[in-house]
């Protein structure tokens, strides 16, 4: 069964750093052990797969699944 996605903001959560670019995730997406920002959020949601960027999502997100 997968695991629930849960928003999180500055307000109920301390700094976090995001998987994707170590910056921190004040507010994003609580994916499995790891957070993402809204910045990496954006440019995930707007990669195409032949972009030479989407294998570096596809790894790090990898990450962040068998880690949870």
């Amino acid at each position: 069964m997968a695991k629930p996605v849960r928003l999180v903001s500055s307000m109920d959560t301390p700094s976090r750093k995001c998987h994707i670019c170590q910056g921190d995730a004040l507010d994003g997406v609580r994916l499995a052990a790891g957070y993402i920002c809204p910045d990496c959020l954006r440019l995930i949601g707007g990669t195409q797969v032949g972009d030479t960027m989407y294998a570096y999502f596809v790894a790090r997100l990898k990450e962040l699944w068998q880690a949870g």
